[in-house]
């Protein structure tokens, strides 16, 4: 295939069919949702921390699953799983479509988190698909397009979702059912495995477990935090065991011989500079790609999480909940003393921005030089 340049030409183009299906898909999710929250709340009969927990859950999940897809992409290939994501996403959103108020919102919680295993699935696979298919070169022009499709859904979401919603909110989830099963087949037909992965590989199970654990108590912790569920004796709790699992985890990964999370990719100067500016998958060798898509978004949604947990404490700790709930569901707005507190607590939130901004930037511009093959001679297979 790779000796047939018009073949492998043809082949960039099929990959980046699926991998857009998808991330159309799991963006015009994201934030048709949005728009269809305050009818979601008044059906299902939910409180207003437990429909933040419906965006909360669906991230949680996918940012703790996806450096071990990651490391499951490399051993396995990326084609089955990212097939599987599709499969997952569906049947999650099929979930979701048929929640019940009786639950008062805890089952659409879990139906999201349902939807977002699958969303790791297709997330980490989906770069390094698209790097496996684009030559050396094109790489980034498969991975802008991927973005600007699932940028153009995140986009498109607020009127599909408002137009679905004025149907009924259900419809925001099993649209996605139909669209789910054609981009599954479609995967399962067209997409191919142009990379040789090493054989005999070994699933490092002590790494996994401790990262997932570690990572998924953190920003758990951190989200109770912004929208308490639980005593806060509990969250310190959870933040303790987060801190003890990755501990664990890093002394398991320094003597473990096939690691889920190889520490010798954060010895090339080029990849720690490219996992602080987004630009992972063109500094690392093909058979690492996986393991970098994983911690590309990991990093990624992590930041998304924190930042929430950091945000809406600033912004809205200081505005009763009653107000808040009025507001989401009816919108008219705030005045007064509540108006005055949102007004203070989004200039303390853009202030917190700009500066982890400044501090990105900083980090991009001291990144080195591309050298694949200085990378290909760090990390041996």
């Amino acid at each position: 295939m790779q000796k047939d340049p018009d073949n492998w030409r043809g082949y960039e183009w099929t990959a980046l069919s699926v991998t857009t299906v998808g991330a159309l898909l799991a963006s015009i999710q994201g934030s048709a949702l949005l728009i269809a929250l305050p009818d979601i709340m008044t059906q299902l009969h939910a409180g207003f921390m437990i429909i933040m927990w419906v965006i909360l859950g669906f991230m949680l999940i996918t940012t703790a699953l996806v450096p071990v897809v990651g490391r499951l992409a490399d051993m396995f290939g990326r084609k089955n799983l990212y097939n599987a994501g599709f499969a997952v996403f569906t049947l999650g959103s099929l979930l979701c479509g048929l929640s019940q108020p009786q639950f008062q919102g805890w089952d659409l919680v879990v139906y999201r988190m349902i939807q977002g295993v699958g969303g790791a699935l297709l997330f980490t696979n989906s770069a390094a698909i698209v790097t496996d298919a684009f030559r050396k070169g094109r790489v980034g022009l498969g991975l802008g397009i991927n973005t600007i499709a699932f940028s153009a859904g995140f986009l498109m979401g607020p009127v599909i979702g408002g137009i679905l919603t004025a149907i009924d909110w259900r419809w925001v989830f099993l649209i996605n059912v139909p669209l789910g099963v054609a981009g599954t087949i479609w995967g399962i037909l067209r997409l191919r495995e142009p990379v040789a992965l090493p054989s005999q590989q070994h699933f490092d199970w002590p790494g996994s477990v401790t990262f997932t654990v570690g990572l998924a108590t953190l920003l758990l912790a951190a989200s109770l935090v912004a929208f308490p569920l639980i005593d806060v004796a509990y969250v310190y709790a959870l933040f303790v065991l987060a801190v003890l699992s990755l501990a664990a985890f890093y002394v398991v990964e320094r003597k473990a011989e096939q690691p889920m999370m190889d520490f010798r990719l954060f010895q090339e100067k080029l990849f720690a500079y490219a996992c602080a500016s987004n630009a992972i998958m063109s500094s690392v060798v093909p058979e690492k790609r996986g393991t970098a898509a994983g911690i590309n978004y990991m990093l990624m949604s992590t930041g998304q999480m924190l930042s929430i947990a950091i945000v809406f404490p600033l912004v809205l700790s200081r505005i009763p909940e009653a107000i808040m709930f009025h507001v989401f569901l009816y919108g008219g707005g705030m005045s007064g003393a509540p108006l005055a507190a949102f007004v203070s607590g989004m200039h303390q939130a853009f202030l917190a921005s700009f500066a982890v901004t400044i501090v990105a930037a900083v980090i991009s511009a001291l990144r080195p030089a591309h050298s694949f093959a200085r990378v290909a001679a760090r990390i041996p297979l």
